[in-house]
């Protein structure tokens, strides 16, 4: 007998606490304020403001970077010192507009120096063809050894190599 209770009575015991705790949950147990408009019992007396509306200005400060929506690499093909800047960062420039000025005095010596060597060369080079044409003429009569021709050939094409070589860096 005392299993039949112990095995009916603790799950109807475990029931019965749940529906009681469902209807605790649900106010059952409690005093309901019945429905209508109560009056106030203690209006306030003091000191009213009126409350209106207005847009105010927001602002927040961030720290941030501007970007052109288009930009420019600007690189020179020679190298060469910096004269002068005629342009800044933001100004707007059409093309043909001159940005900057190199300082040309070196370009300028190297140009003088390149002038000097062509003339060097081209003196070199007459001289080396003169010899050519008189070693051409004394092995057709057998008064010079090939060698002495092929040499003289090789100096006069080595000549006209340095003089366009001299001329491409004018």
């Amino acid at each position: 007998m005392h299993n039949k209770i112990k095995t009916f009575g603790m799950p109807i015991a475990a029931i019965l606490l749940l529906i009681l705790m469902i209807l605790w949950q649900a106010g059952a147990f409690v005093d309901k304020i019945e429905p209508g408009i109560i009056a106030p019992q203690n209006p306030y007396k003091g000191e009213t403001l009126t409350v209106s509306a207005r847009d105010i200005m927001q602002y927040e400060e961030v720290s941030a970077t501007v970007r052109s929506r288009h930009s420019v690499d600007l690189a020179a093909r020679i190298l060469a010192p910096i004269r002068a800047i005629h342009v800044k960062a933001g100004d707007l420039v059409d093309k043909g507009d001159l940005l900057i000025e190199l300082d040309d005095r070196n370009m300028r010596a190297n140009a003088a120096q390149a002038r000097a060597r062509i003339n060097a060369v081209r003196a070199r080079l007459i001289e080396a063809k003169s010899s050519f044409i008189r070693t051409r003429n004394l092995y057709g009569k057998e008064s010079a050894t090939k060698a002495d021709l092929e040499k003289a050939a090789a100096n006069y094409e080595t000549l006209k190599a340095q003089l366009a070589s001299a001329r491409q860096s004018l």
